[in-house]
């Protein structure tokens, strides 16, 4: 491990160093076009590496890299980057061992409600900061779309109702577009999910799925563009 090699640099800096790598390595792979498979495998093995190394010293450093400013959802923010390569991989390849793994990291950080704040981001009125809301909205559309194209429906239902609750719940402190935007993104989820269940022929609910997910993505996507929010992307 990279801690043990680097024993002269302190585990904060190499924590920061890291992680400031990792970014980099994913807006490489955010970058790779879908149908590019042989360059995407070796950029994705390239970020994954990071990655799991930045998991694994935050796993054993973290009181001292909370002490050294670490946030909670930062932890978080790491765990979605390892999904949304998971699921990135999983879109190029079709192997449903990345799908698994992504609804896994995902399962994790929404039970360890990584993205609810440290405690004291909120403000007065008790209305948790915009920025960290819109990391809550995002993660939970990211972990939405898996559990669809996992087939957890049961998982898929209970984060639209989180969704919409956080919409509802923020209402007031978003930009009447933005709101709009999110609104309209539970829609088209309530609308999805309601279809799915009507329908009994597993072969028309698949039909149904390919054309209703297409169309959620898009919406997710136009409203994700400024966040580079990739691998949400209709292919």
């Amino acid at each position: 491990m990279a801690a043990s090699s680097n024993s002269s640099v302190p585990v904060t800096e190499l924590f920061w160093s890291l992680l400031d790598k990792a970014d980099r390595k994913f807006s490489k792979v955010r970058d790779v076009p879908s149908f590019a498979r042989h360059r995407s495998d070796a950029d994705f093995h390239k970020a994954f590496r990071i990655y799991t190394q930045l998991w694994k010293l935050q796993q054993e450093n973290r009181q001292k890299l909370v002490d050294a400013g670490l946030r909670r959802w930062e932890v978080g923010e790491i765990a979605s980057r390892i999904a949304q390569l998971y699921y990135g991989q999983y879109q190029r390849t079709s192997d449903s061992g990345y799908l698994s793994e992504a609804f896994v990291f995902y399962e994790a950080i929404l039970s360890r409600n990584y993205f609810k704040g440290d405690g004291g981001s909120t403000t007065g009125g008790g209305v948790q900061e915009q920025g960290l809301v819109n990391k809550q909205l995002r993660f939970l559309a990211r972990f939405l779309i898996v559990s669809l194209v996992a087939g957890r429906r049961e998982m898929a239902t209970r984060l639209a109702n989180l969704l919409k609750g956080l919409v509802d719940e923020n209402k007031k402190t978003f930009q009447e577009a933005e709101y709009k935007e999110w609104k309209h993104v539970v829609q088209e989820i309530v609308r999805f999910l309601r279809a799915d269940s009507f329908y009994e022929y597993e072969a028309i609910k698949i039909q149904l799925c390919l054309r209703l997910t297409s169309r959620l993505l898009l919406v997710l996507f136009l409203v994700m563009t400024k966040e580079n929010w990739f691998y949400m992307t209709p292919y």
